[in-house]
């Protein structure tokens, strides 16, 4: 049953979880060995993949797949280094500041610097 969620869901196995009551569903259970029935609530929880970001002195941040240690993203834009780059609490936004005295606002979903904020007469740290 949550091999076949997933499935349907798109998503990856590792980022849903089933419940029934205070019971998880394992990978190996059937809902009927949980005491599922007709008529049963099940809370389905999903899970956002874990990822990371970092900053670099190539002028540029790159998102990773904590699970798969693969670059999801490149996001290109700065004039100069990264100093810093930093997840929202969602994994929506990513936040970079850089030497080039801007701060950037990306969206994680299509990598698009949403805003440039300006202001700065030195390096921006954070």
């Amino acid at each position: 049953a949550r091999a076949r969620l997933c499935e349907v869901l798109g998503v990856p196995s590792y980022s849903i979880r089933i419940f029934h009551g205070t019971v998880e569903l394992t990978s190996k259970a059937a809902l009927a060995d949980i005491g599922v029935c007709d008529g049963s609530q099940l809370t389905l929880v999903i899970s956002a993949p874990l990822q990371v970001v970092t900053a670099s002195k190539d002028c540029t941040a790159k998102l990773w797949s904590v699970a798969s240690g693969k670059c999801l993203r490149t996001l290109e834009g700065h004039e100069a280094q990264v100093n810093s780059a930093e997840l929202s609490p969602d994994s929506t936004l990513v936040l970079t500041a850089s030497r080039d005295k801007t701060a950037k606002i990306w969206s994680i979903a299509c990598g698009v610097c949403l805003r440039t904020l300006t202001g700065h007469s030195a390096r921006v740290k954070s």
